[in-house]
């Protein structure tokens, strides 16, 4: 069963004609019949609406509404997480642009010395680069 059929019988069951649905979410009926026909279909916010407009659960109306929701939060919740850190590199390297030399390479010093203090540590913290400087093995 489509979701334009699942929004019909819904309708149908609840007693209510286009209009008065139409007039609940504050849409025309004809976009209730483009919905109803499959000519159109609802967002996922839309979908919530008509539910709750009907007395139904979102996932009568389309099957796919939890995973949808779960997606999108999931998706929004690890691109805002990107948008931070992508925001605080900017003002670092901002920052670290308007240093002299001198002051970059104290600037390099200090938050390195950060990365050694617990309270500052990330826990998921990457593993460091070997370091390329080669080991002295011969014994003096």
């Amino acid at each position: 069963m489509t979701t334009g059929q699942r929004i019909k019988d819904a309708r149908k069951k609840a007693g209510m004609t286009q209009k008065e649905l139409g007039l609940k979410l504050g849409v025309t009926y004809q976009t209730i019949a483009q919905w109803e026909n499959d000519l159109r279909n609802p967002k996922k916010e839309t979908i919530r609406r008509i539910a709750a407009a009907l007395s139904v659960d979102p996932v009568e109306i389309d099957d796919s509404y939890t995973v949808k929701v779960k997606v999108e939060e999931s998706f929004e919740a690890n691109l805002n997480a990107g948008v931070r850190v992508t925001t605080l590199k900017k003002e670092l390297d901002r920052a670290y642009d308007n240093l002299n030399p001198a002051g970059q390479q104290e600037a390099v010093k200090r938050v390195s010395e950060l990365t050694e203090i617990p309270r500052y540590q990330r826990q998921d913290a990457p593993t460091p680069p070997p370091d390329d400087t080669p080991t002295d093995t011969t014994q003096t």
